[in-house]
C-alpha cells in the first residue's frame, strides 16, 4: 500500500512538473560543462547540444559564452585512488570591445595522453598504439631508467571576432615536460639522459548563418606531438655507449554540423567529423649492432563519424536525440628482433559502431534547480587482423560494446544511463553528474570502492 501511494504521488509530481515546464517559460537553458554534457548522453560530447564545452571544438563559440569563469572538479574513475582526480580544469572568457578572448589551464588534449587514447584501452598488441608516451617509456625502461612523465600544465589561449556575417575563432595549445640527469637521479655516475615531451596545437572555426533558418558550425584542429630522449655512457667498454629516441606525431581533425530550424524551437542537427593521428618513432644507437633496445613501431589512428539528430527546446528545458555511424581503426606495425634480423608484424583493429546513440533530457524543476537524464550506447563490430612474417594472416570478428569515454575511463557496464543536477545561485551554476554504476554502489564515502567518487562536478560563474 505504501509503495502504491509513493508511486501515485510520484506520477502526480511528474505531471505537475511537465505542466510547470510549459507554463513558466522564464529561465534560459543552463550551460554546464563536462557534468552537463555527460549527464545528457555525451561520450564525452553530445554533438547535438550546445554547451560552453563547445569552445574546445570550435573557438568561435567564445562570443556566445563570453564573460564566464569555468571550473572542472575532475573525475576519479579508473585511477584506483579515491582522492586523485583527473580532468581538472580552470578557465575564463572575457570581452574587449567586440573581440572575445579566453584561457584554460589543465585541459589535456591529444593522443599523447592516456585518457584520450583508444589504443590504451584495447589491450594486447594494441596497448597505447595511439599514445606516444608508451613507446618512450619502453625505451627508457630497457635502459633501466625511470619512465617519463606526462606533459605538464596544458594551456590554451582562445580568441574570436566578427567576420562579416559570421564569427571566426582560434585557439593555441601548449604542454611540455622535460628532465635531464647527469650522473644523478635515474642514471648512475658517468651516464647522462635527457628526456622531453611536448604538444603544440592550433584550432580554428567559424559560425555562419546561411539563412534565417540554418546556422553552420565548421572547425578544424592541427596538433604536433614530440617525444625525445638522448642517452650517453662515458664508459667506452659499455655495450651501449650512445642512443637516442625521437618521435613526431601529427594530429588533424575537422568537425562540421548545422542547426536547421524545422519550426520554432525544433531543429534538425546533422553532424560529421574526421580525425587522423600517426607517428613513426626512430631509435639510433652506438654501436649500431646493439640489439638490446626495443625497435620502434609505426602507429596510426583514423576516426570518422556521421549522424543526424533532433533538438527540441523551450525556455525551461531541452530534449535531444541523435543517431550516428562511427568508424575507428588502429594500425600498429610492430618490429621485433629475431636474432640479428628485424621482422615486422602488422596489426590492424577496426571498430564500426552502428548505431551510436546519444540522447538527453533537461528541465528546470524550479528557477534554481535543473534536472537532467541521458543515455548513450555504442553497438560495435570489431575486426582484428594480424599479418606475421612467414605466417598466414589471421582475422577475427566480434560484436561488443566498446569502452565508454576513454578520457573518463568508464566501461559499458559502468555507464549507459546517467543523471545530473544543476544548481543556480545568483550567477553561480553548480552541475553534478552521476553514472548509473555510482548510483548503484554509492560514492566512496558510502561504498568504500576507491574508484567511486561522486561523479563529475562542473562549476561556472557568469559575470
Amino acid at each position: 500500500m505504501v509503495i502504491r501511494r509513493i508511486y501515485i504521488i510520484g506520477c502526480i509530481i511528474f505531471v505537475l512538473g511537465w505542466q510547470y515546464i510549459f507554463a513558466n517559460d522564464t529561465t534560459d537553458i543552463v550551460q554546464g560543462g563536462n557534468a552537463r554534457m555527460l549527464a545528457l548522453g555525451g561520450s564525452p560530447v553530445n554533438y547535438y547540444l550546445l554547451d560552453y564545452t563547445n569552445i574546445f571544438i570550435n573557438p568561435a563559440y567564445l562570443k556566445r559564452f563570453r564573460n564566464l569563469v569555468l571550473i572542472e572538479g575532475g573525475s576519479g574513475f579508473g585511477n584506483g585512488s579515491e582522492y586523485q582526480a583527473q580532468n581538472q580544469q580552470l578557465g575564463a572568457t572575457f570581452q574587449f570591445n567586440e573581440n572575445y578572448f579566453g584561457f584554460v589551464i589543465g585541459k589535456r588534449e591529444g593522443p599523447m595522453f592516456a585518457e584520450n587514447s583508444y589504443g590504451y584501452q584495447s589491450g594486447g598488441s594494441f596497448i597505447a598504439c595511439d599514445y606516444m608516451k608508451s613507446a618512450l617509456d619502453s625505451y627508457l625502461q630497457n635502459l633501466f631508467i625511470q619512465a617519463a612523465s606526462e606533459p605538464l600544465t596544458p594551456i590554451q589561449a582562445l580568441g574570436a571576432f566578427s567576420l562579416g556575417e559570421g564569427i571566426f575563432g582560434f585557439s593555441l595549445y601548449y604542454s611540455r615536460w622535460s628532465r635531464t640527469d647527469d650522473g644523478t637521479g635515474t642514471v648512475s655516475l658517468g651516464k647522462t639522459c635527457s628526456v622531453s615531451l611536448a604538444q603544440y596545437g592550433i584550432k580554428a572555426g567559424v559560425l555562419y548563418g546561411l539563412n534565417p533558418l540554418t546556422k553552420l558550425d565548421i572547425a578544424g584542429c592541427l596538433r604536433f606531438n614530440t617525444a625525445s630522449a638522448d642517452y650517453s655512457n662515458k664508459d667506452m667498454s659499455a655495450p651501449l655507449q650512445k642512443s637516442s629516441f625521437t618521435a613526431n606525431g601529427y594530429e588533424m581533425s575537422a568537425t562540421g554540423r548545422a542547426f536547421y530550424e524545422l519550426q520554432p524551437n525544433l531543429s534538425l542537427v546533422p553532424i560529421a567529423r574526421i580525425e587522423v593521428f600517426f607517428y613513426d618513432p626512430e631509435v639510433t644507437s652506438t654501436p649500431l649492432s646493439n640489439f638490446l633496445l626495443p625497435l620502434p613501431n609505426s602507429y596510426s589512428k583514423w576516426e570518422c563519424e556521421a549522424g543526424i539528430g533532433i533538438q527540441s527546446k523551450w525556455e525551461r528545458g531541452i530534449a535531444v536525440c541523435g543517431i550516428s555511424i562511427q568508424y575507428i581503426t588502429l594500425k600498429n606495425d610492430a618490429v621485433n628482433n629475431v636474432g640479428s634480423i628485424a621482422q615486422t608484424t602488422k596489426y590492424n583493429r577496426t571498430w564500426i559502431d552502428l548505431p551510436k546513440i546519444n540522447a538527453g533530457f533537461e528541465f528546470s524543476i524550479t528557477s534554481w534547480l535543473i534536472g537532467r537524464a541521458g543515455f548513450t550506447k555504442r553497438i560495435s563490430t570489431q575486426y582484428t587482423t594480424i599479418e606475421a612474417p612467414a605466417t598466414p594472416p589471421t582475422e577475427s570478428v566480434i560484436s561488443l560494446e566498446p569502452g565508454f569515454i576513454p578520457s573518463f575511463g568508464l566501461s559499458p557496464t559502468d555507464q549507459t544511463l546517467s543523471l545530473g543536477l544543476g544548481l543556480i545561485v545568483n550567477q553561480f551554476i553548480f552541475n553534478a553528474y552521476l553514472a548509473d554504476q555510482t548510483l548503484g554502489t554509492g560514492s566512496y564515502l558510502l561504498s568504500g570502492i576507491q574508484q567511486n567518487l561522486f561523479g563529475v562536478i562542473s562549476m561556472s560563474y557568469q559575470y
